[in-house]
């Protein structure tokens, strides 16, 4: 039998685990979870974000959702947060969403990250993707 102790590298942000410290490095620098992440999609699109600022903005507005210990932000607030993103940077807003803990039911994720990158891309004439 052979037995290999290998490094397990962990994102401090998210949990997310591997074993390759590269890797594990780009994928924090990128993070979500992270406050002070790099976006590459905003750079991509020209635009910048202060996510810290939004989160530290709208975390007094949410209201707690008892049965699933979540939070949700009125309509209101969820199209005030959309117009304070320069952009509408879908990966920003879905930042923000899981660091406060929101969920909104009514977005859809995948649809608005490819309505940005077919936008990008019809705009600098490229085929860019992440």
């Amino acid at each position: 039998m052979k037995t290999i102790i290998k490094p397990v590298y962990y994102c401090e942000f998210c949990n997310k685990r591997g074993l390759s410290k590269h890797h594990m490095e780009t994928h924090e620098k990128h993070c979500t979870m992270n406050p002070n992440r790099e976006c590459r999609l905003c750079v991509l699109a020209g635009t910048l974000n202060d996510i810290k600022v939004l989160i530290e903005k709208y975390k007094p507005l949410r209201t707690q959702i008892t049965l699933s210990g979540g939070f949700f932000l009125s309509e209101e607030h969820l199209k005030s947060l959309d117009s304070d993103l320069d952009g509408i940077c879908p990966n920003c807003r879905l930042s923000i969403l899981r660091q406060l803990e929101v969920y909104d039911q009514n977005w859809d994720y995948k649809k608005a990250f490819d309505e940005t990158m077919k936008e990008i891309n019809s705009e600098t004439n490229s085929e860019y993707s992440l």
